[in-house]
């Protein structure tokens, strides 16, 4: 399979619509917070601090074969020690296939570049138990990394990708130093059978994001995707069906990439028990493609898959929150940047 390593994950949106009626303005007034109302999870009024975000994708393919997710670390790790002092565990495992055989093994997912960054890359051609190996420990992103080549036996089930050595040895270019790998890795994988709507789960990178529903209706959101821009957003919320658990929100928010102020509005399904509340919401993976060929094309490519096998997708996210403090208030107001919650797309564009 041919892989693009620089696919990057967008941070998923979850963004809602207000809806006409529900508790009134005059019922949140009134009531203590305190007491609980049918009509009304008074608890859900708190500070809240995201715990996980996880999409799951439901994939139909016309083959049999594997989906995996190149952004789980393994379960199992190769140990590199080095011969000067020092060693590290290699857990990620990438291949791809063309007239070259590839394996890609790092200390980190593909997708990262943090250091130091220790990498195994083995080519081979024919049957996979023997090639040309490379393993190279970058300090920084400034400076040329150092190598350590040979040849190397080892064995890689491409049915279950699953990579293992055993006591293989890598030199430097005057082999006064070396590298000793031992170990197995494996990428997660789930099965697809033909013409069957499969789960398949997808690790996503975690932002830090905090929202807060005030008892007044008004709503706030601060999240630090790592970029060092926190993003933030205000706007209204209410619970507009307790049977149903529909909670609604309108946020708006500074889109950078448009260069204008945007207004959000979806509809969620939300859980809650004690301090944990939890956002659910069906998505259309496809959004913001031009068509759905174009659309399968990039997730064959995001989860392994063979050209041209996805004949249907679908996608769940949730998120889940802990309860920092009940009954949190927060004065809003002007308008501040934001973007997290209002994309509807979750790939870059590769080309």
């Amino acid at each position: 399979m041919n892989l693009k390593p620089n696919i990057r994950l967008f941070t998923f949106s979850i963004l809602i619509l207000l809806l006409a009626g529900g508790c009134s303005k005059e019922y949140h007034v009134c009531e203590s917070a305190d007491e609980e109302d049918s009509r009304w999870p008074w608890n859900i009024t708190a500070e809240w601090n995201q715990q996980s975000v996880n999409f799951d994708f439901r994939i139909t393919s016309d083959s049999d074969q594997l989906a995996v997710d190149f952004l789980a670390p393994s379960e199992e790790t190769i140990e590199a020690i080095l011969s000067d002092g020092g060693n590290s565990e290699l857990n990620f495992l990438q291949s791809s296939s063309g007239d070259t055989n590839k394996l890609f093994v790092r200390n980190q997912s593909i997708f990262d570049e943090s250091y130091p960054m220790h990498e195994l890359i083995i080519i081979y051609f024919d049957a996979a138990d023997s090639g040309a190996a490379v393993y190279s420990i970058s300090e920084n992103e400034s400076e040329s990394s150092e190598d350590y080549t040979g040849m190397i036996h080892f064995t890689f089930n491409s049915l279950d990708y699953s990579l293992s050595l055993s006591s293989q040895s890598l030199y430097n270019l005057d082999s006064t130093k070396s590298v000793t790998l031992n170990g197995s890795v494996n990428m997660e994988t789930t099965q697809l059978i033909a013409e069957n709507s499969i789960s398949v789960p997808l690790t996503s990178d975690q932002t830090t994001t905090t929202i807060i529903l005030n008892p007044s209706g008004e709503y706030f959101r601060l999240t630090d995707d790592g970029s060092g821009v926190p993003d933030e957003a205000q706007g209204i919320w209410e619970v507009t069906d307790t049977t149903a658990k529909t909670l609604s929100i309108i946020e708006t928010y500074e889109d950078w990439e448009l260069g204008e102020t945007v207004t959000d509005t979806l509809s969620i399904t939300y859980t809650f028990e004690a301090d944990l509340l939890t956002f659910s919401q069906e998505k259309d993976p496809c959004a913001g493609y031009t068509d759905n060929s174009e659309c399968f094309e990039q997730f064959e490519l995001n989860f392994g898959l063979s050209e041209n096998s996805i004949t249907a997708l679908s996608l769940t996210s949730t998120m889940i929150f802990t309860k920092t403090s009940s009954g949190k208030q927060r004065q809003i107001a002007g308008s501040q940047p934001a973007y997290w919650f209002g994309k509807t797309t979750f790939f870059k564009d590769l080309k």
